[in-house]
């Protein structure tokens, strides 16, 4: 359960990174997947979920939780 997904914060440049770990990440992204749920997204790979984001820790967050009902990452 070490670091998985780290940041650098805006507000403190040249500080190291905040860290995420394994567990967290996971948990995060059941409650997404969940979330997508409570949406009415349909399980399986009928559905496509599209992301537009910069490179940060919740578009990690989003893919784990579009792969837990196996749908789609696009």
């Amino acid at each position: 359960n070490g670091p998985m997904l780290g940041v650098r914060n805006k507000d403190k440049p040249g500080q190291p990174f905040e860290w995420i770990n394994y567990n967290e990440v996971i948990d995060r992204s059941i409650d997404v997947a969940h979330a997508f749920q409570k949406l009415g997204l349909p399980v399986g790979q009928e559905t496509c979920i599209g992301v537009y984001a910069k490179n940060r820790p919740e578009w990690v967050i989003v893919e784990h939780a579009t792969y837990t009902f196996n749908n789609i990452l696009v």
